[in-house]
Parts: C-alpha cells; structure tokens; sequence
C-alpha cells in the first residue's frame, strides 16, 4: 500500500516538487513548531494534519487530529512521503532546503 502511494505521488509530482502553496505550508509548518506546547498554541497532531491537507496526503490527514491514537501511524506515512520528496530528483536545492527543518522536526520530536 505504501509503495502504490509513493509511486502514485511520483508520478504527481513529476512535473514539479512541490507548488508555491505547498512550499508556503511548509514554511507555516516550520514557523508553528515554535508554538507547539504554548499557553495557545497548537499541538503537534494540529500542524502535521495542516501540512498534510496542504500536500494532498490524505490519508495522514484523517489520522491527525488532537490526542489521536492513530497520530503515530499518520507522522510516520508523512516522514516517508517528506523523505522521498526531499531525496527526489525532481526536488529543487531551495525545497529542499525547505524541507530540511521539517523532516528533522519529525525526526526529533514526532517519531518515537
């Protein structure tokens, strides 16, 4: 199942990486994670699940919500998706500069 999600996403994002509003939601992403655990700010499970809408990954999505028990499930779909976006040939230096902060953010903080 993954594997078909992967190549399907190649061949969607062939033409180009990521489009100025999916690069915009990264960049969202970055400045949010700041914010995570403040007095009103937004959880983990709220960040992820905008960034996923953003990029079309549905499925991660609907497993995002706050205190979801599935959380786990739907960080690790993205991280491979953010993955191969970052290692695709199709990926420009400056999205992958983009990306850089997010993947490690999930490494750091969302994967256990």
């Amino acid at each position: 199942m993954r594997l078909a999600l992967l190549v399907s996403l190649a061949f969607s994002l062939a033409a180009a990486a990521l489009t100025p509003a999916e690069m915009t939601a990264v960049e969202q992403f970055v400045s949010s994670t700041g914010q995570v655990g403040g007095e009103n700010g937004p959880t983990n499970e709220e960040i992820a699940h905008d960034l996923a809408a953003a990029l079309g990954l549905h499925n991660s999505a609907r497993l995002l919500y706050k205190h979801s028990p599935d959380a786990p499930a739907g960080y690790a779909e993205m991280y491979d998706t953010l993955l191969f976006i970052y290692t695709g040939s199709f990926t420009t230096q400056p999205q992958k500069k983009a990306l850089k902060p997010v993947i490690q953010y999930f490494e750091h903080n969302l994967l256990h």
